[in-house]
């Protein structure tokens, strides 16, 4: 059992040491009696820092008349602490207050002097950010529902024309079998099986309230389902049918073809300047607002009742 004296020499290693700032068997000494613990010998001070070892906390070590000691490992590096920071500020769908804590909790693991560095704020505090505290626990409910292959219940929220939170169909409550949940461009999504309209549906969790698992079992995957097939198609374009389209595009928009279709995508050399491509899409005015702000650079070009439908919606723009 670790006591009291291991684990302070644990939290000064932690906080205060790094490669370039090591500390020495003196300096441990010190801190401890600076809280009011007996100077312990350095024999014990080297067998507190072996059981910190063998129990996987990776103590550097040089020796030396006076032995240096700091924290190697720390789970994670700087960069990969400033890639989850920047990840979780510019998620849309994590409220302010919700990152503002898990930044917090990843902060724990910097190195001695970068803290204030991670605890910087990016230049999206001004972007849009979910008010809904809610959302880890509508996670935690998904996922055991899905562990344990039951339904969920829960309300969908709308803005009314007065910016109100509103219950979408005069406050029906949904009933689906989660399959999946997918973190997608700026929003996390579930996907599954909606009793209320017997298709497999894609569902905002942010926009979900009240989210419950019911002892009720799950509806099994329809055949043939694949949700990398269902994650290729939803990209900000659910709510229509799935329909293969071709896209005839000019060369610079192969980077944005594999952004989206990935590099799997089945294309054709059109000439010099062009390219086909034919995807896989859900047919919805996304979709085709999608199209449109790429300005002509790509062009939908069949089937003729997807290019009808375009024509339609232009027209009514």
């Amino acid at each position: 059992m670790l006591n009291e004296r291991v684990l302070l020499t644990l939290k000064y290693l932690w906080e205060e040491s790094t490669a370039d700032n090591y500390v020495t068997c003196v300096d441990i000494m010190r801190y401890l009696e600076e809280h009011g613990l007996k100077a312990p010998s350095r024999t014990t001070v080297y067998k507190d820092i072996k059981q910190l070892q063998i129990l996987g906390i990776d103590i550097e070590q040089k020796k030396s008349t006076q032995n240096h000691y700091w924290i190697g490992d720390r789970v994670f590096s700087t960069a990969e602490l400033q890639l989850l920071i920047d990840a979780v500020q510019a998620a849309r769908f994590i409220s302010r207050s919700n990152s503002n804590a898990i930044i917090d909790k990843l902060s724990v693991f910097a190195e001695p002097g970068n803290q204030e560095l991670l605890n910087r704020r990016l230049l999206v505090e001004t972007r849009p950010k979910s008010t809904n505290d809610r959302v880890f626990l509508n996670v935690n409910e998904l996922q055991y529902a899905i562990a344990h292959k039951k339904k969920v219940q829960f309300y969908y929220v709308d803005y009314s024309s007065a910016k109100k939170k509103v219950y979408r169909h005069q406050g029906q409550r949904y009933s689906v079998s989660p399959f999946s949940i997918l973190w997608n461009g700026d929003n996390y999504y579930m996907i599954g099986w909606s009793d209320n309209r017997d298709i497999v549906a894609c569902f905002r969790v942010d926009r979900m309230d009240k989210v419950s698992a019911v002892d009720e079992k799950a509806h099994s995957k329809p055949r043939g389902y694949k949700e990398s097939d269902y994650y290729s198609q939803i990209f900000s374009m659910y709510d229509g049918p799935d329909c293969e389209v071709v896209l005839l595009c000019q060369n610079d928009m192969m980077n944005t073809i594999i952004d989206r279709f990935g590099t799997g995508v089945n294309t054709e050399i059109v000439d010099r300047n062009t390219f086909k491509a034919t995807v896989t899409v859900h047919l919805s005015n996304n979709f085709f607002g999608w199209l449109c702000a790429l300005a002509g650079k790509i062009k939908l070009i069949s089937p003729q009742p997807a290019v009808d439908q375009l024509h339609e919606l232009v027209a009514k723009l």
